[in-house]
């Protein structure tokens, strides 16, 4: 491993030649396959969900006042973008084809 990084090879690169290398005995392989995960395959990160229903709270003309607050807060930092238009029936906003 140390000449490879002296030579300037990948560490990825490297245990993959040993994953492929049919002459090297299987143990070793097994062990560089799976020191290759990292490079391959993300961890998931943990991470905290805190779910909130404070949304239930509001009353209808609350909810559209954030809708329309977040819409434009969307179309100032990108103009070039196209909302659906919506339309509030009973209490639901709804997309106007």
């Amino acid at each position: 491993m140390r000449q490879a990084h002296e030579e300037g090879i990948h560490p990825f690169v490297f245990l993959l030649s040993i994953v492929r290398d049919e002459s090297k005995d299987e143990k070793m392989r097994v062990y560089a396959a799976n020191s290759c995960l990292p490079y391959c395959a993300q961890r998931l990160m943990q991470t905290e969900i805190r779910v909130s229903n404070e949304l239930d709270t509001l009353t209808v003309s609350e909810k559209v006042a954030l809708v329309s607050s977040l819409r434009s807060g969307i179309l100032e930092r990108q103009p070039d973008t196209t909302l659906p238009q919506l339309e509030v029936i009973e209490g639901e906003a709804v997309k106007v084809e």
